[in-house]
């Protein structure tokens, strides 16, 4: 819960843009310093929780936001509808992908690589799309 209501409190101040692309990027960070390196200790499963757990919410929560910056007010509902398309659509790929993943190799390298990396790459994405999304005369902050 917190994950969801912090974000938002912060956004303002922050820039919803600048404040996703930075969870977005801890949640890669944190998959790929905390998920891969650990063995199987408890307070390292506690804490990777935690994080990514805060920092993924923050995504969902802000999200709408996102599309209202970049949209004309006309627009905002078509593509809030699409942007829960794609992401529902990734959450049906991705986590069987993530899992095969981790079975295949035995113990979860891959799997944290794969989520990892999608993260980064996700986050890279949405600094591209801020920005184009302003310049094509959205919203804005």
């Amino acid at each position: 819960i917190p994950g969801r209501i912090l974000p938002i409190l912060i956004a303002p101040k922050l820039g919803a843009f600048n404040l996703t692309i930075f969870t977005t990027l801890i949640c890669s960070l944190v998959t790929l310093s905390l998920w891969l390196p650990t063995t199987t200790g408890a307070a390292t499963t506690i804490l990777f929780t935690i994080l990514y757990g805060f920092c993924s919410s923050a995504y969902m929560a802000l999200a709408p936001m996102l599309v209202a910056h970049i949209s004309p007010v006309r627009q905002i509902g078509v593509r809030s509808g699409v942007l829960f398309f794609v992401v529902g659509l990734a959450a049906l790929i991705g986590a069987p992908v993530g899992g095969k993943l981790i079975e295949a190799d035995g113990g979860g390298w891959s799997g944290g690589v794969w989520g990892g990396e999608d993260g980064g790459v996700g986050g890279r994405g949405e600094e591209g799309v801020g920005d184009e999304g302003m310049r094509l005369g959205g919203m804005g902050e």
